[in-house]
């Protein structure tokens, strides 16, 4: 059994709209590949359309293949809640400034090389979680 809301992202937009504030208690500096929950969607139902699901089984990365630091993530989301939802940030609070390991990148090459776009761009699923903890918190 798995609490959505202890996914980092989950996590800071509830804090958003719950306490008009942010904190996070990992280094700022780790670094991860964030994907929309539609981009996965939208490449699964390419699969299914095209028939895939049931072929030869192959591995494909799904990433958006672009890292950011939890920091940027912190700005987004910050952002994206004053825009989307008029909530302006009392305090973005990064509890460990611990260097991150090390710096990665996750290649979508052979995924993208099938006709697959993957979007870098979480501001919509973020607009769209801010909108809904707005409503359930």
């Amino acid at each position: 059994d798995v609490d959505c809301w202890s996914l980092v992202t989950n996590d800071l937009c509830r804090q958003m709209v719950q306490r008009g504030e942010a904190t996070l208690k990992a280094s700022c500096l780790v670094q991860r590949d964030f994907i929309s929950i539609y981009e996965i969607c939208k490449t699964i139902s390419f699969f299914l359309r095209k028939g895939m699901a049931t072929t030869k089984c192959e591995t494909y990365n799904l990433s958006s293949g672009k890292t950011i630091t939890l920091q940027d993530l912190l700005n987004i989301i910050t952002i994206r809640a004053e825009k989307t939802i008029g909530v302006k940030s009392k305090k973005v609070d990064c509890k460990s400034k611990k260097k991150s390991v090390s710096i990665f990148e996750i290649s979508n090459a052979k995924i993208e090389s099938l006709g697959v776009h993957i979007s870098a761009d979480i501001s919509k699923e973020i607009d769209r979680l801010l909108l809904n903890c707005s409503k359930w918190f």
